[in-house]
């Protein structure tokens, strides 16, 4: 929430534990439905790959998988803002957080604050190329 303020954005928050329950969940003011429900999707793909949702979104954009298999046969959100939590090699749930155009930031600074220095980010990929330019 630090994050979020001093970046002048709301944001919704989701965190679960290792079996899926939700233990937090907080909504800034201005925060939708939608963002609601982003956050808490990101914490659920989050916690089924156990990795960053990031990796779900590069992985379609780069076309090795497709969003629609993704949401619809694997329950995963390919958008970023969803990070596993993982402290001392110990998988302890997953946070995610919605709302903003700095969520995954958002979730990072929330780990690195409450247990420490974090792995980097993922980085963006382009959207794959089509043949023919198209």
């Amino acid at each position: 929430i630090a994050y979020a303020k001093s970046k002048n954005v709301a944001v919704s928050i989701s965190i679960m534990d290792p079996i899926g329950e939700m233990i937090y969940f907080e909504r800034m003011d201005g925060q939708g439905k939608l963002n609601t429900s982003t956050a808490i999707l990101k914490s659920k793909t989050a916690l089924v790959t156990r990795a960053s949702t990031h990796i779900v979104m590069n992985n379609v954009l780069q076309g090795q998988a497709s969003e629609f298999r993704a949401g619809f046969f694997n329950g995963e959100f390919a958008n970023k803002g969803g990070l596993p939590i993982i402290v001392e090699d110990q998988f302890l749930g997953a946070i995610g957080v919605g709302g903003s155009n700095v969520d995954e930031e958002c979730a990072q600074a929330a780990l690195e604050a409450v247990v420490g220095p974090q792995p980097p980010l993922v980085q963006n990929l382009p959207r794959a190329g089509r043949a023919n330019g198209g």
